[in-house]
């Protein structure tokens, strides 16, 4: 390239940025004098843009952190597996129903589960296995409704379903909880065995 070219004439034949330009015209040992004309007898096109390019590739290979995922999905299952736990058996906090979204934002970690599924298999078995229908959650409320309401005999049903947060539509499983728990089904044998037939499925 000739010589005494300007910033701007370099660049321009450079095909870059005359900053850009300027940039390496300091860094050569030719340009001391930082006049506004400058030598670039090393530097070409090809020079500045794969220097650009290796800055980007490093600062994103700094950025970038290998996940060992089969030791987060174990550390996540039991995570999982104790958020689960615990709301089963808080008696004193109105029961919440066990779904992928309550108990993914539990342990704080809703994103981490919605995004890589794939990657998480024993989380994602133990979460299935513990999700609720909509008939186990009501069930699961109208028992604890009904624990809060001991110091009632006999309970009134509809006390009960308001206590539970009932609405009109429920299925005849949640009827049976309603009548065993109200005292007006004490008979009815079939109720603990649907409930628990449908905690197996």
């Amino acid at each position: 390239m000739g010589k005494g070219l300007s910033y701007r004439a370099a660049a321009e034949k450079l095909g870059v940025d005359t900053n850009t330009v300027i940039k390496y015209a300091r860094l050569s040992p030719a340009n001391e004098s930082f006049s506004d004309e400058v030598n670039l007898p090393s530097v070409s096109p090809l020079t500045i843009k794969t220097g650009a390019l290796k800055k980007k590739r490093n600062a994103h290979d700094l950025r970038y952190i290998r996940v060992d995922w089969e030791k987060r999905d174990l550390e996540l299952s039991l995570e999982v597996e104790e958020a689960c736990n615990k709301m089963l058996s808080d008696r004193d906090m109105k029961p919440i129903r066990i779904t992928y979204a309550s108990v993914g934002k539990r342990i704080r970690n809703l994103a981490l589960i919605e995004k890589h599924k794939d990657k998480l298999p024993i989380t994602m078995a133990i979460l299935s296995n513990r999700l609720e229908t909509v008939d186990q959650f009501q069930i699961r409320r109208i028992g604890w409704a009904a624990e809060h309401m001991n110091d009632e005999f006999p309970i009134k049903r509809w006390k009960l379903i308001r206590k539970a947060g009932l609405r009109p539509g429920y299925s005849s499983a949640v009827t049976d909880a309603l009548d065993y728990y109200s005292g007006q089904g004490l008979h009815t044998l079939n109720f603990a065995d649907r409930v628990a037939t449908q905690w197996l499925q």
